[in-house]
């Protein structure tokens, strides 16, 4: 209702390695997005609330509901 909530269970710093980028530019990145309103975290619970905003930004074609 409030957006795509997503569990998980991976720290940031085996996100970065995922990724292939450094933890403080993972930790800089969701700090951005939070400040932008774009998303929220709460404990292993990531919630995406503008997925619009954030699928431009990644420039994919937004999932349908």
């Amino acid at each position: 209702q409030d957006g795509w909530r997503i569990r998980t269970f991976l720290t940031r710093s085996e996100i970065s390695n995922w990724i292939g980028s450094s933890k403080e530019t993972v930790i800089r990145c969701l700090s951005d997005f939070k400040n932008e309103g774009l998303i929220d975290q709460r404990e292993n619970h990531i919630l995406l609330k503008n997925t619009a905003k954030l699928c431009e930004i990644a420039g994919i074609s937004e999932p349908e509901s």
